[in-house]
């Protein structure tokens, strides 16, 4: 009787220990997980920002982001395109690079951009689109 306990029980211990296992690899997978798409929507986000030419289309970083995400960082690293057949566009290969401080977390995204005139840098800040050649070659109206 006694030996039947001890080994019921000794395999109930061994049982709860394999469920726990799992379950925690399983809530450290789903944590990982969470953190990449976290890493990836940041540096999708600091893309946009560089294609809207809210950001300038140079090298930069490594910089915190704002709170509440001050546990990543932000890099952007650019390139020229020597390429003969796109003589007529300045292209660059942009490379934006995002890291959590204290997790091995590192995303990169990379896009060819074409960097904004500076009259569209300009015009940024204002819910106006980008003045153009048209604009100011037209007469202001006098009201």
């Amino acid at each position: 009787m006694l030996l039947e306990v001890v080994l019921a029980l000794s395999l109930f211990v061994l049982a709860a220990t394999v469920i726990t296992g799992g379950l925690n690899a399983s809530v450290r997978e789903a944590e990982r997980l969470r953190l990449n798409l976290h890493a990836s929507n940041l540096a999708i986000s600091l893309l946009a920002e560089l294609q809207m030419g809210v950001k300038p289309v140079e090298a930069a970083g490594p910089e915190p982001f704002e709170a509440p995400f001050e546990m990543w960082t932000w890099q952007i690293e650019t390139s020229p395109i020597d390429d003969d057949s796109e003589a007529g566009l300045p292209l660059r290969n942009v490379e934006v690079i995002v890291r959590h401080l204290n997790r091995p977390i590192v995303r990169r995204l990379t896009q060819f951009l074409v960097p904004p005139p500076v009259e569209a840098a300009a015009s940024v800040g204002t819910n106006r689109p980008p003045a153009t050649r048209q604009d100011r070659l037209a007469p202001k109206a006098p009201f």
